[in-house]
């Protein structure tokens, strides 16, 4: 499917956008939602993922078109949500935690071209944590959960919760280092 897709995309055919929507609308749709709870936004953000698409394919030729529209597709509901909570002193769980990533992955924009090895390297860190300590950072760092919320989930104290986190970021920042992510 994703070479069929490709090629269609390849041949700037509009045909593209709609299998892409036929087989991987759901999933997408479920990532925004996670994101942005209002159904308007998950739609405009799932429209936006397929107009990014459509303009960066060609000439970028992503390995899995649906790896591809789902880090599209989160990016813009967080872009959204950091729209909408611009102005507000505070900020929400998914500031946070967005905030926190920021000592380790500096711009995350500025590194687009790179997002499939940096996809891989975070994947590759994420192998390498036991699952405890895997569930927490993804619970954290992609569930946007609040640390309270991964202490009750694991039975530790909020203070365990972040001395972990602390701790799995400069690690991932070293390893970042290590394969010239971070710079």
């Amino acid at each position: 499917m994703n070479d069929k897709i490709m090629e269609l995309l390849w041949q700037r055919s509009e045909v593209a956008l709609k299998e892409i929507s036929i087989h991987y609308g759901n999933l997408l749709h479920s990532i925004a939602y996670h994101v942005l709870p209002s159904n308007d936004d998950v739609e405009e953000c799932v429209n936006d993922t397929l107009l990014d698409i459509w303009n960066s394919v060609p000439p970028k030729e992503p390995e899995s078109i649906s790896s591809y529209a789902c880090m599209i597709v989160r990016r813009k509901a967080i872009d959204r949500v950091r729209f909408y909570t611009a102005k507000k002193r505070g900020g929400t769980e998914y500031e946070i935690s967005l905030a926190e990533m920021d000592e380790c992955i500096l711009n995350i924009n500025a590194i687009q071209s790179e997002d499939s090895d940096l996809s891989d390297v975070i994947n590759e860190f994420l192998g390498e944590l036991s699952a405890e300590h895997r569930h927490i950072f993804m619970s954290r760092y992609y569930g946007f959960q609040s640390v309270e919320e991964i202490a009750n989930r694991h039975s530790i104290s909020k203070n365990a919760v972040n001395v972990r986190l602390t701790r799995m970021r400069k690690k991932l920042k070293i390893y970042l280092t290590e394969r010239s992510i971070f710079v």
